[in-house]
């Protein structure tokens, strides 16, 4: 036996729903014509069980700049190194990398401090025994 949930209904018509517990969209096309005329009723004679579709919405996840700007410093870091080690790197280039591998130091340092300062939070206080 079919168990049709959740029916909503899309602006182009077409219906998104749950079918046996499992996620389906039901165009009014081709192989799932059928389906969509079976849907089509039941909506119809039931339409306080049919909902108007919502998009999902997707949050984007906070990006921490600093480890967007590593990846950019070790990309750097990378191809002046090939160029150092195949001797044709300029001597503004081979300043260039020093700088690059103190900023990316600095970046790590600053990070791993913040990794071991929540980490420390993160430990119960110790209660004293007097």
């Amino acid at each position: 036996m079919l168990v049709y949930k959740n029916i909503q209904k899309k602006t182009d018509g077409s219906y998104v729903l749950e079918k046996n517990g499992m996620p389906y969209h039901i165009p009014n096309t081709g192989e799932f014509a059928e389906e969509y005329e079976f849907i089509n009723k039941y909506a119809e004679a039931y339409p306080e069980e049919v909902t108007e579709y919502q998009e999902p919405v997707f949050e984007q996840a906070p990006v921490d700049e600093r480890l967007v700007r590593l990846a950019a410093l070790e990309k750097e870091s990378n191809e002046l190194s090939q160029d150092i080690l195949a001797e044709i790197a300029t001597d503004e280039d081979k300043a260039r990398f020093k700088e690059v591998r103190n900023e990316i130091k600095a970046i790590k340092a600053e990070l791993e401090a913040e990794k071991t300062a929540a980490t420390l939070e993160e430990i119960p206080a110790v209660a004293d025994n007097e």
